[in-house]
């Protein structure tokens, strides 16, 4: 979820919390990721296609890490 792009703002509002608990959960997200991190991962992703073949990966504000399988 990027809390900091249009959608994001939906997420976070639709998010089953009480109103006044969304600004602790957007705090309590170790590193949310920013739309500039999911561009940096794409063109990341995309230069080296072979490297990420057959892999899944998450984008967070640390960065692209390939997930567990």
């Amino acid at each position: 979820m990027m809390p900091d792009t249009e959608l994001g703002k939906h997420a976070v509002a639709g998010y089953p919390l009480p109103r006044d608990l969304r600004a602790d959960f957007i705090k309590s997200m170790a590193a949310p990721p920013t739309s500039s991190d999911v561009a940096t991962a794409v063109i990341e992703l995309a230069a080296d296609p072979e490297r990420t073949k057959g892999k899944a990966f998450i984008v967070s504000g640390k960065g692209l890490e390939v997930v567990a399988a």
